[in-house]
């Protein structure tokens, strides 16, 4: 039998989620107070932080710990990915595909591209092809990248894999402008492990700077929005994690996109970091 006075939380080698740490409701069998007099819960299992027992008996906490941790410090936090940008490089892709298609309309390449980063697709074609059946054009850029991503050559940023490998199952999220079966399609070809949770274009009907994604993700991954950590590398998706009330922390620019909490040169610079807010205690992790 083990008891935990206050004062004393588990470390990073413990469970940082309830779930993990409480893995059911706890058996709520008031104990005689511990040695600092505090009272104390059995729990089913084990703590499983820097306290360890050995056999079968449960854990005892803090009776006044247990509602504070379950509902604050040992909440779950999660992480939001961006896809294109963030955690694939395809922006040479995104160029080829948009210049053939603006060839096909006998556009200029370069014109259209400077277009589509800073617009949606169906606000591209209406400023750069305003007299083509803006359907007519969404299907020929749809058989474009999906072609890419059959035949295209892509590549995860440096420290991607280890991040994505790394983070809890569960934890963690894509949100991406694109559609779901092409982000699983460049994942299946660098090696990137898919999550559970995949909001795509096709998932909501307001896509970035709207907060409405972001939202979505977290909706789904059964977390509260102030739990939430947002990578992005582009100015739409940044204003969007911030209209949801997430954290957001910027990479893979050499300038910090105005309003991040956080700014990385690189995702491999983030990586550390990331981890840490991912897999350490609520309120322990750096914002």
């Amino acid at each position: 039998m083990i008891l935990v006075g206050r004062g004393r939380r588990g470390t990073r080698s413990g469970a940082a989620r309830v779930r993990d740490v409480f893995p059911g409701p706890a058996t709520d069998r008031r104990h005689p107070a511990g040695p600092d007099g505090a009272d104390l819960i059995a729990h089913p299992i084990p703590y499983r932080g820097d306290h360890r027992v050995q056999g079968d008996e449960p854990s005892r906490v803090p009776a006044a710990w247990h509602d504070r941790w379950v509902t604050n410090e040992l909440r779950g936090r999660y992480v939001l990915f961006d896809v294109d940008g963030t955690l694939i490089d395809a922006v040479s892709n995104q160029r080829r595909v948009w210049g053939t298609w603006a060839e096909r309309y006998g556009l200029d390449a370069d014109e259209v591209y400077q277009v589509a980063l800073r617009t949606r697709p169906m606000e591209t074609f209406a400023q750069v092809a305003a007299n083509r059946d803006p359907r007519e054009c969404l299907d020929a850029l749809h058989e474009l990248e999906d072609e890419d991503v059959r035949s295209g050559v892509y590549a995860a940023f440096d420290g991607a894999s280890e991040l994505l490998h790394g983070l809890p199952p569960g934890s963690w999220a894509l949100v991406t402008s694109n559609y779901e079966h092409r982000v699983r399609g460049r994942f299946l070809r660098t090696g990137l492990p898919v999550p559970g949770v995949i909001v795509d274009a096709a998932a909501v009907t307001e896509g970035k700077p709207s907060p409405v994604p972001y939202l979505r993700a977290a909706e789904q991954l059964g977390a509260e929005p102030g739990d939430c950590l947002v990578i992005e590398d582009a100015p739409s998706g940044v204003l969007s994690g911030l209209g949801a009330g997430m954290t957001v922390w910027g990479v893979n620019a050499t300038v910090a996109v105005e309003g991040v909490h956080r700014h990385f040169a690189s995702l491999r610079e983030a990586v550390p970091h990331i981890l840490a807010f991912a897999t350490e205690p609520h309120g322990h992790a750096a914002a």
